[in-house]
């Protein structure tokens, strides 16, 4: 899979997998589009620790969001912060994909 800098990359998925892990800072966004297979893809973010925690949202922020079609997510973040999109559940899949954040921000990493 490419990447294009620390701060943005993309690629496809053709099986279950994940996304390289790619270094964001400021505003990001989260692109899968193509055929999905019966697929759902998770966006994970990692900090410096090493942890790992899914995006959550709904009314109380306690809901992971998983996606199972094309979409595109938006979302802050502070520095030294990576993500990455984990699909499962496909089959055959042909799913391009895109991570980038604000070239305003990329000084901060």
């Amino acid at each position: 899979m490419p990447k294009v800098s620390n701060f943005s990359g993309y690629g496809t998925l053709s099986a279950n997998g994940s996304t390289d892990w790619i270094s964001v800072a400021g505003f990001v966004t989260c692109v899968a589009t193509g055929t999905w297979g019966g697929g759902t893809i998770t966006w994970k973010l990692r900090g410096v620790d090493g942890n790992e925690i899914s995006i959550y949202a709904g009314s109380n922020n306690t809901t992971e969001q998983a996606y199972t079609a094309n979409h595109m997510v938006n979302f802050y973040v502070g520095t030294d912060v990576q993500v990455r999109g984990t699909l499962t559940g496909a089959t055959a899949p042909d799913l391009d994909w895109q991570i980038m954040s604000s070239s305003i921000n990329r000084g901060m990493i």
